[in-house]
């Protein structure tokens, strides 16, 4: 469900980066940075970690961050929230707001 703007009451920080590749045990590593912004959204953890929707095989998303529409926002995007780091996993857009299904990055 989408949050009215009212419901927004979460500073967060999304960037996104130049290069991700696959780091020794796994993981993603980033480049360097080329894009940030700091934004209002609504935060909340999803009582059941989920599978994101697009390509099949994809990893368990353990939170919902909803945001007003940046077009700059994609899986390359990290999302700093609550002291955390999170890796976008899925983005489902209505065309005004963007749920960023997300997980903690390892």
């Amino acid at each position: 469900m989408m949050r009215g703007a009212g419901e927004m009451v979460h500073r967060v920080t999304l960037t996104n980066y130049a290069v991700a590749q696959e780091g020794v045990y796994g993981g993603l590593l980033d480049g360097a940075a080329t894009w940030t912004t700091t934004v209002w959204a609504a935060s909340e953890p999803l009582l059941r970690a989920v599978h994101a929707l697009a390509g099949g095989l994809t990893p368990l998303a353990t939170r919902r961050v909803v945001i007003d529409r940046l077009t700059q926002v994609g899986t390359a995007t990290r999302v700093a929230v609550d002291g955390a780091t999170l890796e976008v996993v899925e983005v489902l857009d209505d065309g005004r707001q963007q749920q960023l299904l997300c997980r903690e990055r390892a």
